[in-house]
């Protein structure tokens, strides 16, 4: 009965320790293999000088190529438009009245350090309704002065991001 419960148990930890990073909205038909073509748009704030426009480029180029390593085609006139956007919330526009050392925290922010953090947004949507399909969003990693990310990260943060949009 011990060993039951046991397993039971450590089956639980696995699985929650192994949740998906990205918190994902979706409408309840979307399918992405009902699509043939695509367009890709990486956005972050204009004002926002931290976001290097390398990285930027960067997301735009590798979420095409595992676009089409998937099978879609990349067209002006594409049937979906799947919009990147990068942020970086600076830790002045944080609440100042939460403790360092709180039990009830928010789950995206870790305050034992004052660094800023990366939040990417994914949403597809149809190019000629603009209506949303699927849209998620994660926390990056944490920057201090410029958010610049290699090209092996920035891969890892693309296939997050499909992986969840091909298993919804």
């Amino acid at each position: 009965m011990f060993k039951k419960f046991l397993s039971l148990i450590t089956l639980l930890a696995v699985v929650s320790c192994s949740s998906s990073p990205v918190n994902v909205e979706k409408i309840s038909f979307f399918d992405l293999s009902n699509y043939q073509t695509f367009g890709v748009k990486v956005f972050a704030p204009s004002d926002d000088v931290k976001v290097s426009p390398f990285t930027v480029q960067a997301f735009e180029k590798e979420f095409n190529e595992q676009m089409m390593n998937l099978g879609l085609k990349q067209s002006p006139e594409s049937q979906i438009t799947v919009k990147v956007s990068l942020s970086v919330e600076e830790d002045s526009k944080r609440s100042n009245f939460r403790y360092r050392n709180s039990y009830y925290s928010n789950y995206l922010y870790d305050d034992y350090d004052d660094v800023d953090r990366m939040f990417l947004r994914v949403s597809i949507f149809e190019t000629a309704t603009e209506e949303p399909l699927w849209t998620g969003v994660r926390q990056a990693k944490y920057v201090n002065d410029s958010l610049v990310l290699s090209s092996e990260e920035i891969s890892k943060y693309v296939n997050s991001f499909l992986n969840e949009i091909i298993s919804s």
